[in-house]
């Protein structure tokens, strides 16, 4: 396997460097160091069975303990490929038992390092093939925007079956940090461990910051940045995190990037509302549209992925499926996925734009908006709210129709306890737009 020796030795390099620096950190007085966890790899590999071939890939439901994440480590240093795979449901390899199970014997110098199954938030998952070269870009993009270093905890919330779970190990071990492990999410410990300062940096989704919110009012004073993507965040749940001591950054990526794709800068979030940030440092991204106007987002760099499982590699920039435009500030703004527009009345609406105009963090904690079908309007535009501590539902249409197109205000609404969501964290459109036709 062609996989650069910095990757490999992430972990190994820093148990020489510093060996007794903690490398996780699992609960109340179990940290493990880098020296522990470097022999930890290092047994995997010895007593794993069959043997591991470079090159071969196995599917692994991976968990987030000492043991399952030494076991990535091992197969990553192995050079084997990890093909990672959530515990249930969603894909033909969804069976697999926890642990590991051979997929394919065949060795081939690819460069793969990881394959990880896109969300499925936008239909059925795809295995993404993540080269040991991607892996490395994206971390080093990341560090550059972020300048996280040894001295920081990265607080794992994130499912090990996602990009955005593995990023945290992989740019944690980069960087000689801490990995401050707390999954499966739990908003009340979270908000703990960000406010009491185990944890300086965390990836979060919108839905879990709010809760994390909802649990703990601030501050948080040895948080330096909190990443908030997987999904649009809400101009109005960004600035109640702010407000709470929190130093959110609003972040936009995807499986095929390794991650992420922009990310507002540190200290830039309160005047980048709306926005993503500017593109990081290696990939070049472009919209599909004239100067100003909404397009496609197109991507391209080291830390794109070739292509899908076993199908031919990619030729040329990868096209998102997403929507958006850069602002005079050179900062993109993501309007939304083509595949979720909602066509109303023979207009366009997308869901996302409304969601953000439609969240408040006072009368709508979180919001979900739908096209159900409809025999007038071909679809009509269908709002699922969790309502905030001052409901105010007339007041709610009424700031959406001083702020969006008369076609983009829902037609109707239902109020629920907490919105459906998929194991990473996102809205789950289908189960949605159930709730509103049942």
């Amino acid at each position: 396997m062609s996989v650069p020796p910095s990757l490999a030795d992430w972990v190994a390099t820093a148990a020489v460097r510093t060996p007794h620096a903690p490398a996780l950190i699992l609960g109340p007085g179990l940290v493990v160091d880098y020296a522990t966890l470097h022999q930890r790899i290092e047994a995997e590999i010895a007593t794993a069975e069959p043997p591991l071939q470079p090159g071969t890939r196995w599917g692994m439901v991976p968990t987030a303990d000492l043991d399952g994440i030494a076991r990535l480590w091992a197969w990553w240093r192995a050079g084997a490929v990890p093909i990672v795979i959530p515990p249930r449901g969603g894909t033909a390899l969804s069976t697999a038992r926890p642990g590991w199970e051979i997929i394919d014997r065949h060795v081939a110098d690819t460069g793969d390092h990881t394959w990880v199954a896109t969300s499925g938030s936008s239909g059925v998952p795809k295995p993404v093939r993540l080269t040991a070269t991607n892996v490395a870009a994206a971390v080093a993009a990341s560090r550059r925007r972020l300048g996280n270093g040894a001295g920081d905890r990265w607080l794992l919330t994130l499912p090990l079956h996602h990009v955005g779970g593995l990023s945290v190990l992989w740019r944690s071990a980069e960087a000689g940090g801490a990995v401050v492990v707390q999954a499966p999410f739990r908003a009340e410990a979270v908000a703990a461990l960000l406010a009491g300062g185990e944890a300086t940096i965390a990836s979060l989704v919108p839905t879990m910051l709010a809760r994390v919110l909802d649990a703990h009012p601030g501050p948080y004073p040895e948080v330096r940045a909190v990443l908030v993507g997987g999904a649009p965040a809400s101009t109005g749940l960004l600035r109640r995190a702010l407000g709470a001591g929190l130093p959110v950054l609003a972040t936009y990526g995807s499986t095929e990037t390794c991650s992420q794709i922009a990310t507002v800068a540190p200290g830039e979030q309160p005047g980048a509302m709306g926005t993503v940030g500017r593109p990081l440092d290696g990939l070049a991204v472009t919209v599909d549209a004239p100067p100003g106007e909404t397009g496609e987002i197109v991507v391209d760099g080291d830390a794109v992925s070739p292509g899908y499982g076993m199908a031919p590699a990619r030729r040329g920039p990868l096209h998102t499926g997403d929507l958006g435009r850069f602002d005079g500030g050179g900062r993109l703004i993501v309007v939304g996925r083509a595949g979720t527009m909602i066509r109303t009345g023979g207009e366009d609406v997308a869901p996302e734009r409304v969601e953000q105009a439609l969240v408040d963090g006072e009368s709508v904690r979180a919001a979900a908006v739908v096209g159900i079908p409809d025999e007038y309007w071909g679809q009509l535009v269908a709002a699922v709210v969790v309502p905030g501590d001052r409901h105010d539902p007339a007041g709610d249409e009424r700031r959406l129709r001083a702020t969006l197109a008369p076609h983009e205000v829902p037609k109707r609404w239902l109020v629920v306890a907490a919105l459906p969501l998929l194991d990473n964290g996102k809205v789950d459109r289908d189960r949605a737009a159930a709730l509103v036709t049942s």
